[in-house]
């Protein structure tokens, strides 16, 4: 079984600001998931309540691990390409 364990106070703030008042639902429902898990839910528990795979949910606590609050906003790059090239988003 894999849990976050020794959550910080101030780490524990911050997700719980995150779940408060972030506007980007999957950053909000990482931070739910390392709180959650740090107050003693399984990964099983959490692939159930959030409706993801297990492998996600360890992804999650990966990069919460390894960067901190920074690991749990969406990659830069992630979405489909813009149509517009420099020029025509200029312009508009």
């Amino acid at each position: 079984m894999r849990f976050i364990k020794d959550l910080q106070e101030s780490d524990k703030q911050e997700l719980e600001r995150i779940v408060k008042e972030s506007s980007f639902y999957r950053e909000r429902q990482r931070a739910q998931a390392i709180l959650l898990s740090a107050q003693g839910h399984t990964m099983n528990q959490l692939t159930e309540i959030f409706k993801v795979d297990r492998d996600t949910v360890g992804k999650w606590f990966d990069r919460f691990e390894t960067q901190n609050t920074t690991g749990l906003k969406d990659a830069p790059g992630r979405g489909r390409p813009s149509k517009l090239n420099a020029a025509q988003k200029k312009s508009i």
